[in-house]
């Protein structure tokens, strides 16, 4: 706790002392608070030109409090911080204490918490954490937080400062931006303003989770203590409890999670339902592991029971193979999200689409029934625990076959493993001749094995293992899958272009 807070406190205990009641000392004065005049749902100026905010009906409760007069004054955020640092205010609304802003600034005690995070489009599959955001184009608010959590913690990364947050994310949505870093409810705001749920997402855990207060000038205690005193009595009363509510709700942080507030009660009904198959699949694992065929035909008579939950059906079988391997459900997610990309930039028809989403998530079901021994072994596998492995394809095929709306997904599952050069297995197919979901997929689950770090090694860097990609392309895999997959990242334009030449020259254009 720096010096000034202790002060205050210490100035609030006696307050409390000598007062029979709760209240201030100067209730009649008048302070002019500076805020940010584009930064909603915090603190804005909204549509009709009115003062507008949590932060702005924080202010006026302590007003009704007694806590004097606020001729608040909203201003680019820049101009608001010059203000008040130099005198001409005595308070800075809405407030992230750093160090830097310590050298100018005390800071009451915290009214709100505030998280920083990464935003990025839909299609992104490469940026997960601060550190993928080397190289990439990002974007931040000039002169808040996230800029001076970013200059902190990667001092070398270019940044593309915007006058607010609406401005940065309108740059990420155009395709002028790879990420945007800033504030979660700021962000959130934009996003369900302008319906773009669908097309941006936050990523990764919280760059930091932070304390959001007022500030006052250097020096000024009674002031900090006044502050301090109201807002102790808020938390206290629960009237800074309500105004929370009235801003953000309970459902507030799992609206950008589902994407369609509408859709939380249906998804809470699934979730219910995910986790009652879920326990119906494990015990059906069972009996697979037993005996392969046997369990086909129990999956067989239980289409019909299926077919009316087909997704969540679908999640509780990778669920239940993450219950014999871990990563595999997680492995099977992101190969399932890149295969995705893949297909959307082939213009695949929506049942395709829908054929390729059951196929990856479910590519790897034949594992079921490979034993333990085999499939947990940690050092190198012998030439016929290999060729007992490579059942796998087969055996997924068996278990998925059976069920008419998984027809395609179970030809995912058999030829994924397939080689464009005919070099693969377990069919030795070639060319044109392997469904082109199953080569998507191929392409899909190497890039993602490769770059994912596993017990016995680290995972490959993009640009290595895209490029890797590229040399293979023509034998390994099919050149227009290939092309399709550089296309979609978006992120390293440079590389693309590399990749592309390299591509030509490989086959012979």
């Amino acid at each position: 706790m720096s010096l000034a807070r202790k002060i205050s406190t210490m100035t609030l205990g006696l307050l409390i002392l000598l007062q029979p009641t709760w209240g201030f000392a100067n209730r009649n004065d008048t302070y002019r608070a500076f805020g940010d005049n584009a930064h909603p749902p915090l603190v804005f100026v909204n549509e009709m030109g009115q003062q507008d905010g949590y932060d702005v009906d924080f202010i006026h409760l302590l007003e009704n409090e007694g806590a004097g007069t606020f001729d608040i004054m909203l201003l680019d955020w820049d101009n608001a911080k010059e203000n008040v640092a130099q005198g001409k205010g005595d308070i800075l609304i809405g407030v992230v204490d750093t160090p830097e802003r310590e050298k100018f600034f005390d800071f009451t005690e915290p009214y709100l918490e505030t998280r920083l995070v990464i935003f990025t489009m839909r299609s992104n599959f490469l940026i997960r954490s601060a550190n993928d955001l080397v190289n990439r184009r990002v974007g931040v608010q000039r002169g808040d937080f996230g800029e001076d959590f970013l200059k902190s913690h990667l001092p070398n990364l270019h940044l593309n400062r915007y006058t607010n947050q609406k401005d940065a994310l309108k740059a990420l949505s155009e395709g002028e931006l790879d990420a945007v870093v800033g504030s979660y409810f700021i962000g959130m705001y934009w996003i369900n303003q302008h319906n773009l749920h669908g097309n941006i997402k936050v990523v990764g855990t919280p760059l930091a989770v932070n304390s959001y207060s007022l500030g006052v000038p250097k020096g000024n205690t009674v002031l900090l203590s006044n502050l301090n005193v109201g807002i102790d009595h808020l938390k206290k009363t629960g009237k800074l409890k309500q105004l929370q509510d009235k801003w953000f709700g309970e459902n507030y942080f799992l609206r950008e999670i589902f994407g369609n507030p509408r859709l939380m009660e249906f998804i809470t009904w699934g979730v219910f339902g995910a986790i009652v198959l879920i326990g119906i699949v494990v015990l059906f694992v069972y009996s697979l592991r037993r005996k392969v065929e046997v369990a086909t035909s129990r999956l067989r008579e239980a289409n019909q029971e299926l077919v009316h939950a087909y997704d969540v059906t679908i999640r509780a079988f990778f669920s239940a193979l993450e219950k014999r391997e871990s990563g595999t459900a997680n492995h099977s997610l992101a190969v399932n999200n890149i295969a995705l990309e893949i297909g959307r930039e082939m213009k695949l028809s929506e049942n395709e689409l829908l054929y390729l989403h059951w196929g990856t998530l479910l590519h790897d079901i034949g594992k079921l029934a490979i034993s333990d021994d085999i499939l947990l072994k940690e050092g190198n596998l012998t030439a016929e625990e290999y060729e007992k492995i490579k059942q796998h394809p087969i055996i997924g095929y068996q278990i998925l076959q059976g069920a008419e709306y998984l027809r395609e997904a179970a030809r995912i599952a058999l030829y994924h493993q397939e080689r464009f050069d005919g070099k693969g297995y377990p069919n030795g197919l070639k060319g044109d001749a392997i469904p082109l979901l199953a080569r998507i997929c191929s392409v899909a689950d190497a890039f993602e094995a490769m770059i994912s770090d596993r017990p016995y090694r680290k995972g490959r860097p993009y640009e290595e293992a895209m490029a890797e990609l590229v040399r293979n392309s023509g034998t390994q895999f099919d050149p227009r899958v290939i092309r399709a997959f550089l296309q979609i990242n978006h992120s390293a334009q440079e590389s693309v272009a590399l990749y592309e030449k390299f591509y030509r020259e490989i086959e012979g254009v």
